[in-house]
């Protein structure tokens, strides 16, 4: 089964305080962007075609720096205890998986029979169901990918009610100024609505969320929900939530 991926970019830091004069000149240094999964699967491939126009926006570089292990923990803990300036970022997202380094290793293990099936994501299996290396069972989402339209939702197959997508988030390391946050999610929207950019996320099976849920505030919340939905789930088969 597949996943279709709908990215949800939105700056989220706890415990903010403004500090205007920082934010003025903010940043006067490049921002490392950590993707905690392996490069050249969908998250990095996002990751870099955002920093491409993060940069040219912001007047310095957005550098990606793919920091994997742990199913992601290790990168989420190297912007955790990093200082919170807003010069270390994360791409975060969500999946309940084996701890694989990326889509990209789980996909080859897949090819070679190393394991049976896999809940991935639809912009990464993509060339590999076009080109019949895998087979695609479903969508999970509740309605069909524009990206392949002919595969048909899980939904629509039976499993009522189904509704499963990945989402994908910026975040802060706790106490970021309140004044960068919003800088960088203003400029993170603008990266977004770049008519190139959308056009590069929609061949990789992103889409964007709609302006009423863009706020650090909206993706605070949002976090804590689907933490309280799949608790119950991965609990019962064993798995332990982080």
């Amino acid at each position: 089964m597949w996943r279709s991926n709908s990215i949800k970019l939105m700056i989220a830091a706890a415990m903010l305080c403004p500090v205007a004069t920082r934010a003025q000149t903010y940043p006067s240094r490049p921002i490392v962007m950590v993707v905690p999964y392996a490069a050249g699967g969908t998250f990095d491939v996002m990751g870099r075609i955002i920093a491409v126009r993060m940069s040219e926006i912001l007047g310095q570089q957005v550098v990606v720096e793919n920091t994997t292990g742990a199913g992601g923990i290790i990168g989420v803990n190297r912007v955790v205890n990093a200082a919170p300036d807003g010069y270390t970022i994360l791409l975060g997202s969500t999946g309940t998986h084996v701890p694989y380094r990326g889509s990209a290793p789980a996909s080859n293990d897949l090819i070679g029979g190393q394991i049976d099936y896999l809940c991935g994501n639809l912009g990464a299996a993509a060339p590999l169901i076009v080109g019949k290396q895998v087979k695609a069972i479903a969508v999970l989402s509740r309605a069909r990918s524009p990206l392949m339209p002919d595969l048909a939702s899980a939904h629509e197959q039976g499993l009522t009610g189904m509704d499963v997508t990945t989402w994908t988030a910026i975040f802060l390391p706790k106490g970021a100024p309140r004044a960068i946050v919003d800088k960088l999610n203003e400029v993170t929207h603008a990266t977004m609505e770049t008519p190139v950019i959308k056009s590069r996320m929609l061949e990789i099976g992103v889409t964007g969320v709609a302006p009423d849920r863009r706020s650090p505030e909206y993706l605070a919340k949002f976090v804590e929900d689907e933490v309280a939905r799949w608790e119950g789930p991965i609990k019962s088969g064993g798995l332990q939530v982080d």
